[in-house]
């Protein structure tokens, strides 16, 4: 409802209680501060509930201002890790206009429809104002509270879920039998007398009976760390130590391991495969 797009995944404020409870009694209670007249007088006045009616209006349009003006710094100037005094500053004095206008809004209505004597009272200043700063420095923080909660989270399943992708264990198919292995292990995989040579981190040679292609839907690899060269050959991004250009503007790479087959990138595939190898690599 509510949407937050600022940092992928999207993330959504929950703030339907605030929006449909929280904004009433706060209302309720700002309504009634300083009055003297007792609620069993009140009910009978038909400009008390005028009154009421207005000021819950008003406090549904401050409400949604705020939350406007904090979802567009959301898009202006994203949280980074930890709070960001600039934004903090800039966001409060942001809100802080907003609601002085709805505040000026609302004395008006009271001067011109209730005839209240003076435009700016007492009231206004003393009591109104300072409780709708101590409420915008609150909403802000309420929402900033659920921004890192929804982080946190996120960088916990995101860890979670590496962590598991990095030690899970494949049952590979090898002749004979089945082999474990881990997927983090493989640094490359070709085809050697029909079957699929596997070459982990190690150096270690293991042989399937299953395809590359199988191998790769089977063991579900990364396309961020493994790439594809050809039929016969692929490859992780830490098996290769570099690259040079060839005849027909083919490349040639350098492994870290040996390989029955030349690891010769096509001239159709050269751009793609430096786009991958180049992306977050640090060039000296």
């Amino acid at each position: 409802m509510n949407s937050y797009c600022a940092t992928p995944p999207e993330f959504e404020y929950q703030d339907t209680k605030m929006m449909y409870v929280g904004i009433p009694l706060m209302t309720f209670f700002v309504v009634h501060i300083g009055m003297e007249d007792r609620l069993g007088s009140l009910l009978g006045n038909s400009l008390y509930y005028e009154n009421l009616v207005v000021s819950l209006a008003i406090a549904y349009l401050t409400f949604f201002s705020i939350r406007s003006c904090i979802l567009g710094f959301d898009q202006w100037m994203p949280w980074q890790v930890g709070p960001n005094p600039w934004r903090w500053g800039l966001q409060l004095l942001t809100c802080a206009v907003v609601t002085s206008f709805w505040l000026l809004v609302n004395d008006f209505y009271d001067y011109i429809m209730l005839g209240e004597t003076d435009l700016l009272d007492a009231v206004l200043l003393t009591v109104d104002w300072p409780v709708s700063i101590l409420l915008i420095s609150g909403l802000n923080y309420y929402y900033y509270v659920q921004f890192e909660q929804a982080r946190q989270s996120r960088h916990q399943v995101a860890r979670v879920t590496s962590e598991e992708q990095d030690s899970s264990q494949i049952l590979l198919k090898v002749p004979g039998g089945y082999l474990q292995t881990r997927q983090a292990d493989i640094r490359m995989i070709y085809l050697e007398n029909q079957l699929s040579c596997l070459i982990d981190k190690e150096g270690r040679k293991r042989r399937s009976d299953l395809s590359i292609s199988a191998l790769e839907k089977e063991m579900k690899l990364d396309a961020s760390q493994y790439f594809r060269l050809n039929r016969k050959l692929l490859i992780h991004r830490a098996a290769v130590k570099g690259y040079r250009r060839t005849s027909g503007y083919r490349l040639k790479l350098e492994l870290y391991f040996d390989s029955a087959v030349q690891p010769i990138v096509s001239k159709n595939k050269a751009a793609s495969f430096k786009a991958w190898w180049h992306k977050d690599a640090i060039l000296a």
